[in-house]
């Protein structure tokens, strides 16, 4: 019973990646497209909080928090790319931006801690709430003027998570900012 009240967390991760391939059959259901990608960021939120209250964070646990959110927005862009193309190619230089730094960043972490590290920093945090506000709002005249703040912070988190990258001798996926950088870091 004890070993799985430890696996909630990744249950929840695993229920993330499972429902985010379920966004693509909603999509033309508005309703229960919202309140699937209002399910999905509450299980993105409590899993990591569940598990650093009762202290069962674990390496498992990161990876499969990481990969929850990137299976997330490569579904979200995926449905953008098909459905709102126009998001896209009114700020494609933005996009190909944030897109040059995600993928520097994540080659950069491959070749120098041997696998792909995906940071939780604040702003890569609240890019992430940006991009859940924008599909809830994307039917709106006014999103022209959000997307182009949500490409902003986005721009700004892949850079600082880059920067982090560089400066790190040893990966670190909870740290917060790259003007704030943990004294003890725990294997996770």
């Amino acid at each position: 019973m004890q070993y799985l009240k430890k696996s909630i967390p990744n249950i929840l991760s695993l229920l993330r990646i499972l429902l985010s391939f379920a966004l693509p059959l909603t999509i033309h259901l508005r309703g229960l497209f919202v309140g699937l990608v209002l399910l999905i960021g509450v299980t993105d939120i409590a899993d990591g909080y569940i598990a650093r209250k009762y202290k069962w964070v674990t390496k498992l646990g990161a990876k499969l928090d990481s990969l929850g959110d990137l299976v997330f927005f490569a579904i979200i862009l995926l449905i953008v790319f098909f459905r709102y193309e126009q998001i896209i190619t009114d700020n494609y230089i933005w996009f190909l931006i944030t897109l040059a730094l995600k993928l520097t960043t994540a080659a950069l972490s491959r070749i120098k801690y041997g696998e792909f590290v995906f940071i939780h920093t604040i702003a890569n945090k609240l890019t992430g709430f940006l991009v859940f506000v924008a599909i809830v709002i994307i039917p709106f005249d006014t999103i022209a003027y959000f997307i182009n703040g949500v490409f902003l912070m986005a721009i700004l988190s892949a850079a600082e998570e880059l920067g982090i990258t560089i400066l790190n001798k040893t990966p670190d996926v909870d740290q917060k900012s790259i003007f704030k950088k943990r004294n003890n870091v725990a294997e996770h």
